[in-house]
């Protein structure tokens, strides 16, 4: 600036001298102004790019030069751990089973019966019917039939009553074939007549 001001005085000077007009001096000065702020212009933009020239290469260096951001690490997973052969399943075991409290009703109608084949005794009314070979209107009194030993007897009931009488049916059981018999009917029954024991209280021994 001081130079241009220096300039600027001797270019005064000299117009002075020359009988320069004051327009011209006043152009003048403009003129010198205006170079004077492109210069203040350049010279900034100028120290400016120097610093950009010298700032840029030493951020790119630091940039360059610094260490690389820690990144985070996570833990190693846990190796899987190998899972226990499969074992072979094995079926539930069932509970035993309970024999039932009672053993099954057995039917006592048939003299196969094996409970009944020592003596087949008890036995049923329809059994010693099939046996006993009745004529119509005759049958068993039901509720005079007794069993022992092998024995069994019955009284008859008569189809009238002027037809009843005191005989009774005598029948043997054989535990080998396990079927009872018809042995004969009579009112007084020697025991020696028919082989029964004396023991089942169904005859006589006289």
């Amino acid at each position: 600036m001081g130079d241009d001001l220096s300039r600027l005085r001797a270019t005064m000077s000299d117009l002075a001298e020359h009988g320069g007009s004051t327009d011209l001096y006043q152009r003048t000065l403009t003129g010198s102004r205006r170079l004077g702020r492109r210069r203040a212009i350049m010279t900034t933009s100028a120290a400016a790019v120097a610093v950009l020239a010298i700032a840029v290469p030493i951020a790119l260096a630091q940039q360059q030069g610094s260490a690389p951001l820690p990144t985070a690490t996570l833990p190693p997973a846990p190796a899987a751990s190998p899972s226990p052969p499969l074992s072979p399943s094995v079926p539930a075991s069932r509970p035993a089973s309970h024999p039932p409290s009672t053993p099954p009703s057995s039917s006592t109608s048939t003299s196969h019966t094996p409970s009944h084949a020592a003596n087949g005794c008890p036995v049923r009314t329809s059994t010693l019917t099939k046996v006993a070979g009745l004529d119509n209107g005759w049958k068993l009194d039901a509720s005079s039939i007794k069993c022992k030993q092998n024995w069994a007897t019955s009284a008859l009931v008569a189809p009238t009553v002027e037809q009843q009488g005191d005989g009774v049916m005598f029948f043997k059981y054989s535990p080998t074939t396990g079927k009872w018999t018809n042995k004969g009917e009579g009112s007084s029954v020697t025991c020696s007549d028919m082989g029964i024991p004396p023991s089942t209280g169904f005859c006589t021994t006289d």
